[in-house]
């Protein structure tokens, strides 16, 4: 008599099945999870007010969520649009659906909705030419040597590096002193944590300039002799503390105005922008400034602004 096979105990599975939920749940940035659950729960939400089947999710059934999300009161950007179907895209495939969003009539919704909302975005690059104003205005705003040193190796890093606000701000991915790597035709920074990253650490060489106003490892060596070697966020006040964003932005907005400049279109962001836009200039291939900027994808390809915009003067 052949034996029966003993029946699986689902308690014995239990801690697998919990490791395996905890690897999924590894697999994305606390940020995108978040992300991923708002936007499905409000397709749910949407789907079930209409009666209309949510997984699978017939193409049709995301076109019209599509047209709720970009009508009033919504009016919901593109950029919200596509963040909201990727939460639709990876719901459906964990699941082992069909992705809706992967059909020819959803692209070309979206690329109606693209159309039909051009970019409002009118934040203005730092260009090298700007980056020298800001650098030339910085002491007719701030009269402490320190903080005169501080912003001015600020400005020229974030532009050279690409970098972002939560990267030399109180945040978890502030770079620290230890990070930098000095030498007489360079300085080194080691990126340990960024925003969307999860991997080996990154590090980005910026070269010494002709231009000795903007010159990166002039401007950063003469901030550190200020600061000295004590450990703690490379960036920092006299007493050691990180700089909050909001005392950034408002230390940008006096200096661009100081430069005579419109600040009401140059952000903290202006910098990344401008760093991407002075990169395609060069001749830096999409692979190149999507690796020196860290950005996960090419959507610093809407950043660009080829040909570069004159900024505007401060109206008076």
């Amino acid at each position: 008599m052949v034996g029966r096979r003993a029946a699986a105990d689902p308690t014995a599975l239990a801690p697998l099945v919990e490791k395996a939920s905890g690897l999924l749940a590894a697999s994305l940035a606390p940020a995108t999870a978040r992300q991923y659950k708002r936007g499905w729960s409000q397709f749910t939400s949407f789907a079930q007010l209409h009666h209309l089947c949510e997984m699978p999710a017939a193409p049709a059934t995301v076109a019209l969520y599509i047209a709720h999300l970009v009508s009033p009161p919504t009016l919901a950007a593109p950029a919200t649009v596509a963040s909201t179907i990727s939460a639709l895209a990876y719901m459906h495939k964990i699941r082992g659906f069909e992705d809706p969003a992967s059909s020819f009539f959803l692209r070309k919704i979206m690329r109606g909705v693209t159309n039909s909302r051009p970019s409002s975005d009118r934040r203005i690059p730092i260009t090298l030419a700007l980056l020298e104003d800001l650098l030339q205005a910085i002491p007719r705003v701030l009269q402490s040597p320190f903080q005169q040193a501080l912003y001015a190796s600020l400005f020229a890093t974030m532009f050279g590096a690409f970098l972002r606000i939560s990267e030399v701000t109180a945040s978890p991915h502030n770079v620290l002193l230890h990070q930098f790597a000095l030498s007489a035709g360079s300085v080194d920074i080691t990126f340990l944590s960024f925003k969307h990253h999860k991997g080996h650490p990154i590090t980005i060489s910026l070269p010494a300039t002709h231009t000795a106003t903007a010159c990166p490892v002039k401007l950063i060596t003469q901030y550190f002799l200020l600061r000295g070697n004590e450990p703690g966020p490379a960036f920092c006040l006299e007493n050691g503390r990180a700089l909050e964003p909001s005392l950034f932005r408002n230390t940008l907005t006096a200096v661009s105005r100081a430069a005579g400049l419109n600040s009401l279109h140059l952000t903290s962001h202006s910098f990344r922008i401008g760093a991407a836009t002075f990169a395609v200039s060069r001749g830096y291939s999409s692979q190149q400034i999507q690796a020196m900027g860290r950005w996960k994808s090419d959507a610093f390809k809407r950043y660009i602004r080829i040909p570069s915009i004159s900024m505007p003067m401060q109206s008076n």
